[in-house]
Parts: C-alpha cells; structure tokens; sequence
C-alpha cells in the first residue's frame, strides 16, 4: 500500500482555491451599509456601519489567506514533481550502472 500523489490534481486544487478567494473577494457584502444611509443617527445606523466594516476585514482577510494556502500547494506540488524526477533519474543511472 501506498501513496499517490498527483501534482497536477494539486495545482488543480489550487486554481479552485484561488478562484474562490476571486470570487469573496469580488462579492463582499455591502448591502447592510445601506442602512446607516436610510437611518442616519440612530443605533442600527452605527452598529450597520460597523458590521460592514467587520464584513469586509474578514471577507478580504479570508481571501489572502485562501490565496497563501493556493501558493503553498503550487509549492508543494512542484517540489513534489521536482523530487520525483530526480528520483526517477537517480534510479535509471542506477540501473544503467547496475548498482539495481
């Protein structure tokens, strides 16, 4: 039993990743800033105003770290593909050489 990794799959896997920070970060909510406009001074008006910003911090903050974790499998994906043709390299020589 063994492990299969597919380096495409995880790049595969990245590109969703990145398409869904696109898309958050794209379509922040910002509906409920509307209503410190249709309620000026009063409560809900303040505490719209700081759930929107609230909304934003965290949507965006999402995103970065959506794309941070894209880069990272892109990363390992290509030391991945790099280690496996080194190996294989490493095991054909070997063989040339008799050494297997």
């Amino acid at each position: 039993m063994g492990v299969a990794v597919v380096p495409a799959e995880i790049r595969t896997a990245a590109s969703k990743l990145e398409a869904a920070a696109g898309g958050v970060r794209d379509h922040c909510p910002t509906e409920v800033s509307g209503v410190s406009d249709a309620l000026p001074g009063s409560e809900s008006a303040g505490a719209a105003g700081t759930l929107a910003g609230t909304w934003e911090t965290r949507f965006r903050g999402w995103a970065t770290r959506t794309d941070a974790q894209a880069k990272g499998l892109r990363e390992a994906a290509d030391t991945w593909a790099t280690t496996d043709h080194t190996n294989a390299a490493r095991m054909e020589k070997m063989a040339r050489e008799g050494v297997l």
